[in-house]
C-alpha cells in the first residue's frame, strides 16, 4: 500500500464511526466502521494505523480516475471528531465537507434500513456531535444504517453497545452491501442519483 501523506490524491474521504477496542467490533454502534472495514477487505486494501491522524487509513481505487480515502477513527465514539480534525489538518484542510462521507449507526431507522442524507440533525449521536464540536462541520454526507430503538429509552447506552440479534443479522448483512453500494454510487454518479436509488429501496 502506498504511504498516505499530504500529497496523496483522492476525491472523497469515507469515515466509518465506531469504538476501537476488539470487544466493540460487532456491536450496533460500530456498524459504520464495519462498513469501511468490509469495503477495504473485499478490495484488498490494508488499513494502516496513522498515529498522527489517530485513525486507520487506506486508499482505494474506484475506477481509472477516482481514488477514495477510507478512514476509521482510533478514538472512542465521543472523540471521533478529534480524529477527523487530525486528518483534515494533515491534508491542510483541503477536503471539502461535501466530499466527506460519514458512515454511522442510526437509532431512528429500523435494523437494516440504509439512507443517505446531507447535514441535518444529529439526534444525540455522540460521534456526529464530536465531529461538529471539533471540526465545526455539519453539512457532510451521511450514510445512516438503521439499528432500531432499544425496548426502553433508559437502555440506550447498553443497547448501542450490544450485538445484533440472530434475527437481525441477515438484515444487517444486506445493509452492509447497501451501504457499500451507496459509497460507490455517491463517488461515481453523484449524491442526488445515489440518494434516489438508495433512499427509495
Amino acid at each position: 500500500m502506498s504511504e498516505i501523506n499530504k500529497d496523496s490524491n483522492f476525491s472523497f474521504l469515507v469515515f466509518g464511526l465506531g469504538n476501537p477496542e476488539k470487544k466493540y467490533l460487532n456491536t450496533r454502534h460500530n456498524i459504520g466502521a464495519t462498513v469501511v472495514r468490509s469495503l477495504a477487505q473485499e478490495n484488498n486494501i490494508k488499513l494502516k494505523k496513522y498515529s498522527k491522524m489517530q485513525a486507520e487509513l487506506g486508499l482505494m481505487q474506484i475506477n481509472k480516475t477516482e481514488q477514495i480515502l477510507l478512514g476509521i477513527p482510533r478514538l472512542y465514539m465521543n472523540e471521533s471528531g478529534k480524529s477527523l480534525r487530525s486528518i483534515l489538518k494533515a491534508f491542510s484542510e483541503k477536503i471539502a465537507q461535501d466530499k466527506i462521507i460519514v458512515v454511522h449507526d442510526e437509532l431512528d431507522l429500523n435494523p437494516g434500513v440504509v439512507r443517505i442524507k446531507k447535514g441535518g440533525s444529529f439526534a444525540g449521536h455522540n460521534g456526529l456531535k464530536s465531529i461538529k464540536e471539533h471540526t465545526t462541520l455539519d453539512q457532510f454526507i451521511r450514510i445512516r444504517i438503521g439499528i432500531g430503538k432499544p425496548p426502553h429509552k433508559e437502555q440506550g447506552a447498553d443497547y448501542v453497545l450490544s450485538e445484533f440479534s440472530p434475527d437481525e443479522k441477515h438484515l444487517i448483512s444486506n445493509a452492509l452491501e447497501s451501504a457499500k453500494q451507496a459509497i460507490i454510487l455517491i463517488v461515481t454518479t453523484g449524491l442526488q442519483t445515489a440518494m434516489n436509488k438508495i433512499n427509495s429501496s
